[in-house]
């Protein structure tokens, strides 16, 4: 499976970025909150899905006590040893997931499309509804390589340049 065939799945969940900048509150913690193996469990699991290595484990441990929070804490737990990634030779890639059928049911299907919209979107559902927990680090921005987030300047006067055909 292709990674675009999945993020294909997402629908406008990127789209939806650009219009889901509202003021809420980011949430508490931190990284060093949460166990260090679950912790980079859940930062492996997201390089794959994604295609990024550089993520940032701050925003990553939003998403994972997102998770865990809200009673997807054995959705996760069964998915991640499905996929073998507690094992001694976790995956390492999109295909490793296809090949252990990680993509082949609703449960999985639907914890996956929510870590990638997370990242994507940088929001996640908390146990009061929708919370930002990043907005300049959103992975949309990075998907859309002709734009930044509105609320970083770049060079003056960049703005009146057109962009670069690619």
């Amino acid at each position: 499976m292709k990674r675009e065939t999945f993020l294909g799945a997402l629908g406008g969940a990127a789209g939806g970025v650009f219009t889901a900048c509202i003021a809420v509150p980011r949430p508490e913690g931190d990284a060093a909150s949460i166990p260090s193996q679950d912790l980079n469990q859940f930062m492996a699991l997201s390089a794959i899905l994604t295609g990024y290595s550089d993520l940032n484990p701050e925003v990553g441990a939003i998403y994972l006590r997102n998770i865990r929070a809200r009673s997807r804490s054995a959705a996760y737990d069964a998915f991640l040893e499905q996929i073998g990634l507690t094992s001694k030779f976790p995956p390492k890639t999109l295909a490793d997931f296809q090949r252990a059928e990680a993509f082949t049911n609703s449960a999985s299907l639907s914890l996956t499309t929510e870590i990638l919209e997370n990242w994507y979107s940088g929001i996640c559902q908390g146990a009061n509804g929708a919370t930002t927990a990043t907005w300049t680090e959103a992975l949309a921005w990075r998907a859309c390589s002709f734009t930044k987030p509105p609320s970083q300047c770049g060079m003056p006067g960049a703005w009146a340049k057109p962009p670069k055909a690619s």
